[in-house]
């Protein structure tokens, strides 16, 4: 099977919870960013108060938000006169199994944050 026709409703429903479901993982793994930005900006603090060499480069990778992906997602179902639409193997994987290009590398920035 190279397609599937979906309802619109379920669709956008379904789009609006994994949308809801990235914010909350963005904004976690931010409150983690920020918590190890600071512990390495007070590392390099306390090495220049007592004059020792400090490295400038910051290596704290910050986590992306992709809510635009989402958005524009939801916003074509939202304006589509149709009831149904086709989706390709690739549009269901992002859109029903919440499985983008850069889910992936998302998830692997945001474990780095979490517990």
């Amino acid at each position: 099977m190279d397609s599937v026709k979906i309802d619109v409703k379920q669709l956008l429903g379904h789009l609006q919870t994994n949308r809801e479901k990235h914010i909350v993982d963005f904004d976690e793994a931010m409150v983690g960013y920020r918590k190890a930005m600071i512990d390495t900006l007070n590392v390099k603090l306390k090495a220049a108060k007592k004059d020792e060499d400090v490295e400038h480069n910051i290596r704290v990778v910050r986590p992306t938000s992709y809510l635009n992906d989402y958005d524009e997602a939801i916003a074509m179902l939202e304006w589509t006169t149709q009831s149904e639409v086709e989706l390709d193997r690739h549009q269901f994987k992002q859109y029903v199994r919440d499985e983008w290009a850069w889910k992936q590398a998302f998830t692997a920035t945001s474990a780095m944050y979490k517990g």
